[in-house]
């Protein structure tokens, strides 16, 4: 970052790094086909979501009145416009940032009230910090002197994201409370570019969202025994968050004077998109139940035990019982097709359980904020067993009834088929009525 800001005020025109950001997701999701069709314009996407709450902020009623005083958390068009930017400092996030940019946008327009309770009740998962110290550091370094321009360039260039963020009304009154509470702008000399011949390795990420590739090279001329690094398709530190960059790193502390190996570098894959995102509400509920009553988990949490609990003894009894007969010699009892469709829904439940579980570790290991958005693509898998569970579980009611109708069963019999069909059919309900269906 160009420290010296006075002289380099396109440095931080935010907004156009975040449109830059932007259109690079864009066409890594334009070059793979699922992507580009069910996501088409990324920045629009984003664009319009804002143009939904100008002038018309989303409110939600909230419990936490020391955060929110008032009872209402508000949500206007910098949130709106600006959380996708959140998720751009770190890679990991890129396969999931298409599905999350539409989600968001959709969930904007519907004015989803359990989504945005969730973000007001986990709002430092966002981050958060010293507003003091920030203000001595902008008003003393002349960053609130430059944001002026720069602030005003975006807004020129940019109307919808950069209007979003602030106005240059706003820029000039923060410029003008630096100098009213006397925190002047230091000395500009104190910002003198670096000028320094000592070993410098200066590793960039490609998408960085904050400090990207132009900053870097800005201050490249200043070390004339630099190596300038840039990883494609890599976030905010990538000397962190890239392993082979982190070994770099080290071997640069360990001897600064050698040649970096930079093979790595090509090394970088394009990200793959989860493409279409399995979207869910289920994670924002969860949340706001927490939130609000902790005990309302209870009845929901009773709910999928019983769903799950009973047809997996159903498949165990089921699976397991042709063998204890074949030992015993033993002929089943007649049931028809009862028995085969009492096991089909058990195996179905208990699929659905291991694929929506499954889905859930791997979303969390990606992105934990996904969660709150979707899950990766192959859930849907978990909804389609769910789904056929309940229809496999009507099938065994009917089947097991028409059978004791023809045939007395036995007790257990009788009611070992009714309840796993029972327990396939509520499991279904209860997954497409969190949010984990098909539909």
């Amino acid at each position: 970052m160009p420290i010296d800001i006075r002289n380099n005020t396109w440095a931080w025109r935010t907004v156009q790094w975040y449109d830059r950001d932007l259109k690079k997701l864009d066409e890594i999701c334009q070059a793979q086909p699922g992507c580009a069709k069910r996501y088409p314009d990324l920045g629009q996407r984003i664009r319009e979501a804002t143009l939904s709450v100008k002038d018309d902020p989303i409110v939600v009623e909230v419990k936490d009145t020391e955060k929110y005083p008032t009872g209402k958390a508000y949500f206007f068009t910098d949130v709106v416009a600006f959380l996708p930017f959140a998720f751009m400092y770190e890679q990991k996030e890129y396969p999931g940032l298409p599905g999350i940019i539409y989600a968001w946008a959709d969930a904007v327009e519907r004015r989803d009230e359990n989504l945005f309770k969730a973000i007001a009740g986990v709002a430092e998962a966002f981050g958060d910090g010293s507003q003091g110290m920030s203000n001595a550091i902008i008003c003393g370094d002349g960053d609130a002197e430059v944001q002026v321009i720069a602030g005003k360039a975006d807004i020129e260039d940019f109307p919808v994201l950069g209007a979003a963020i602030g106005t240059v009304e706003a820029y000039e009154r923060d410029a003008e409370m630096c100098l009213e509470h006397n925190m002047v702008p230091r000395d500009a000399a104190e910002y003198a570019p670096v000028e320094t011949d000592l070993p410098a390795l200066i590793i960039e990420g490609d998408m960085d969202p904050i400090t990207p590739p132009p900053l870097a090279k800005a201050i490249l001329p200043g070390f004339v025994n630099g190596t300038y690094v840039e990883f494609p398709y890599a976030g905010h530190g990538p000397s962190r968050s890239v392993e082979c960059a982190g070994d770099m790193l080290n071997a640069f502390f360990d001897d600064p004077t050698a040649e970096p190996n930079l093979s790595c570098v090509d090394e970088m894959e394009v990200p793959k998109i989860y493409a279409p995102l399995f979207t869910t509400s289920i994670g924002p509920r969860l949340i706001v139940k927490v939130l609000e009553n902790k005990k309302s988990l209870i009845g929901p949490g009773i709910w999928a035990a019983t769903g799950i609990l009973i047809p997996f003894i159903g498949l165990l009894v089921l699976t397991v019982a042709p063998i204890g007969r074949r030992i015993d010699n033993r002929r089943p009892v007649q049931t028809g097709w009862a028995r085969v469709t009492t096991w089909l829904a058990a195996f179905l439940v208990v699929l659905s359980v291991v694929i929506f579980g499954s889905a859930i570790g791997v979303t969390y290991k990606a992105s934990d904020i996904l969660l709150l958005f979707g899950l990766v693509p192959w859930a849907k898998y978990g909804a389609l067993a769910g789904l056929l569970a309940g229809i496999a579980g009507i099938g065994a009611v009917v089947l097991t009834v028409r059978a004791h109708m023809s045939r007395k069963l036995p007790v257990g019999t009788l009611l070992g088929f009714l309840l796993t069909g029972l327990a396939a059919i509520s499991m279904s309900v209860f997954l497409i009525f969190w949010g984990l269906g098909s539909f």
